[in-house]
């Protein structure tokens, strides 16, 4: 079964939910909706705004199967690096940096099934931590439709990471794996970049030695993003996987969408040139 056709119950409850809204107009709100995440996406001051429905169904159906997917194939990747498995533990104990969207766990529920089979019933703890409340109840959507065999139980922390007030408080030091899945080309921003700095100054300080920080976010030929995450990285970390550039692609089948894809005119997300950076810390 393919990862859309896992997720399509959640995709399918927002879709109603925007059906219900727009009415008519569905495929209109859907185009325009598209449009704000890919300006924003790539502006130098703005982020979408998640807060509802409309928009959660558009990212659901566009953007959800392929980051997932980036995060299963680096998960895949870094397991030969990392003995023990970090998923031996019961239970590991993951932390995702604007996990709203739960990206992470399309592609942690994938990682099990495919590359770690043996270690499926082990408890994993994830805390979502992000500044968008209603993904809360996307995220246990998607558990749901993913979940079966798989031993997940789910936390989820509202915070902003340019506000210390919302921050100071949290003890990252008992999670075992932390990721940033395209976290960070969403606080680089101009207008944020000055106020996230300590945040990730709490967040490294606060994890402490010999854990693992994944992040995955957008390349292109400036470097920009690559030269942010490594700004924010501690020099005494060891890098476990460097890349300041690399083709992805989500080969995933996309039968289940195939009818609402026609619909609207608008494809999902498969292709990205992305960098990676994993590190222990």
């Amino acid at each position: 079964m393919s990862d859309y056709a896992r997720i399509l119950p959640a995709i399918s409850h927002y879709e109603k939910l925007a059906r219900a809204k727009h009415g008519a107009g569905f495929v209109a709100a859907t185009e325009t909706h598209f449009a704000d995440m890919q300006a924003k996406y790539y502006s130098k001051t703005d982020n979408p705004d998640y807060s509802s429905d409309t928009q959660k169904f558009c990212y659901l159906f566009k953007y959800a199967i392929a980051h997932g997917y980036y995060i299963y194939s680096t998960l895949k990747r870094l397991g030969p690096k990392i003995k023990p498995s970090i998923f031996s533990r019961s239970p590991t104990r993951i932390a995702c940096i604007g996990g709203g969207p739960a990206t992470e766990i399309i592609g942690l529920a994938r990682y099990f099934r495919e590359v770690e089979p043996e270690n499926v019933g082990n408890a994993v703890e994830i805390t979502i931590f992000d500044r968008e409340p209603s993904w809360k109840e996307s995220c246990r959507r998607i558990l749901s439709c993913v979940g079966t065999g798989l031993n997940i139980t789910l936390r989820f922390v509202q915070f902003d990471a340019t506000n210390p007030s919302s921050y100071a408080g949290l003890d990252f030091s008992g999670f075992h794996l932390v990721t940033a899945n395209f976290f960070a080309s969403e606080i680089r921003k101009a207008k944020l970049i000055g106020a996230a700095k300590g945040f990730w100054t709490h967040l490294f300080s606060s994890m402490g030695a010999g854990k693992i920080f994944l992040a995955v976010d957008f390349a292109d030929a400036s470097g920009v993003g690559w030269r942010y995450i490594d700004s924010v990285i501690p020099s005494t970390a060891t890098d476990v996987i460097a890349d300041q550039s690399i083709g992805m692609s989500c080969p995933d089948s996309k039968a289940a969408i195939q009818a609402l894809e026609n619909e609207i005119d608008h494809r999902p997300k498969k292709h990205a040139q992305n960098f990676v950076r994993a590190v222990i810390t």
